[in-house]
């Protein structure tokens, strides 16, 4: 017997939602299942006209049309994790014209959704009209997502949103983080494989591992200092064909390693850096000029560099009879980094630096 469950979305939910945002969702999901069970065999299947994302030993319980109802509230390796995506993209698919069919084998049952009037709330909502399949419950089959649209390219999207569908070069690798790609995917954001949005400011592409950077409701990045902040940890693996293309654009000052630290540096990069500034003045801020005064250095055509190189060729000392130069210390670097960043800070993250700051010693 057929059974129409109502879910109390207004059709209006997400406007500027596109099918690519929602089909995404369904991708997502995918991943996350395939990560957990890599050895079910699960497969996508793009062709014009249709697109179908099958999930083998699976099971949609009805549940997960609870908003919140999913199992992904808690797993730091998911992508996801609102409990909400594929009953939004059932939405946006439907609303923009799209057929989708869940072929849900695990429950024996196959989940249509529609936009109808609802007279309990008077107004349009999503509805789920569940039907029990002919053939009853396969468990092995797990479930199918089947969306169509007469002559659309879902070879296309999917080639946008999913970085296996791609062709690129990974340049650094690192099993916690995750990977920086080649320049051909530049300013492409990328977790677990899955596209989330494009920078202007970047000149790598980067595919971090799930729970590495926090992502917005919309599955969005709203600011790139969390993926500056964290990818120094993945360019220090840089493979070394990439180490010359990786020191001009270090040099150059390339927002991708705004938060580089010496510590970061591969060891033949460092070596190229010893190489062409260990005997040169480098100051990166007009106010490094005083530093290097202060250690009695006389400036003199001093080289402007990225921070990093300066810190680095600072530590060396400048003859065999001087010192490391005295750097900034801690408390300047902190205030130097609110001072930079703080449009891109919380209140609380903000005041939590205040107080380090200014604390008595």
């Amino acid at each position: 017997m057929d059974k129409t469950f109502t879910l109390t979305i207004s059709p209006d939910y997400v406007k500027n939602w596109t099918e690519q945002d929602a089909i995404r969702e369904f991708i997502q999901n995918w991943i996350d299942q395939r990560n957990q069970e890599p050895e079910a065999g699960s497969a996508i299947k793009s062709s014009k006209g249709c697109l179908i994302i099958d999930n083998n030993f699976s099971v949609l319980q009805r549940q997960t049309l609870l908003l919140g109802g999913g199992t992904k509230t808690d797993d730091t390796g998911a992508i996801g994790g609102f409990g909400e995506g594929y009953k939004i993209a059932l939405l946006v698919l439907t609303r923009l014209g799209f057929k989708v069919s869940i072929a849900n084998y695990g429950l024996g049952e196959l989940w249509e959704p529609q936009i109808s009037y609802s007279h309990e709330y008077g107004t349009d909502v999503l509805k789920i009209t569940c039907r029990q399949l002919q053939h009853g419950k396969n468990l092995q089959k797990g479930v199918s997502v089947i969306i169509t649209k007469n002559s659309y390219d879902f070879d296309l999207i999917m080639h946008n949103i999913y970085l296996e569908k791609r062709d690129f070069t990974v340049i650094a690798q690192n099993d916690r983080y995750g990977q920086i790609l080649d320049k051909s995917e530049a300013g492409r954001i990328y977790i677990g494989g899955l596209y989330i949005s494009t920078s202007s400011e970047l000149l790598y592409g980067y595919n971090f591992n799930p729970g590495i950077l926090e992502i917005g409701r919309d599955r969005n990045i709203t600011d790139t200092f969390q993926i500056r902040y964290k990818a120094p940890y993945i360019f220090q693996h840089t493979s070394d064909e990439f180490i010359d293309q990786m020191y001009d654009d270090l040099k150059s000052g390339a927002k991708d390693f705004d938060y580089m630290e010496k510590y970061n540096l591969p060891e033949n990069l460092v070596t190229k850096i010893k190489d062409e500034f260990a005997h040169k003045q480098v100051i990166s801020t007009q106010s490094d000029k005083q530093i290097l005064e202060d250690n009695n250095i006389k400036v003199k055509n001093p080289i402007v560099v990225p921070k990093v190189i300066r810190n680095l060729i600072w530590e060396q000392p400048v003859s065999s009879k001087a010192s490391a130069i005295k750097q900034k210390s801690t408390l300047d670097l902190l205030r130097e980094f609110l001072e930079d960043e703080e449009d891109n800070l919380t209140e609380r993250q903000i005041e939590k630096l205040n107080y380090i700051i200014n604390r008595k010693q």
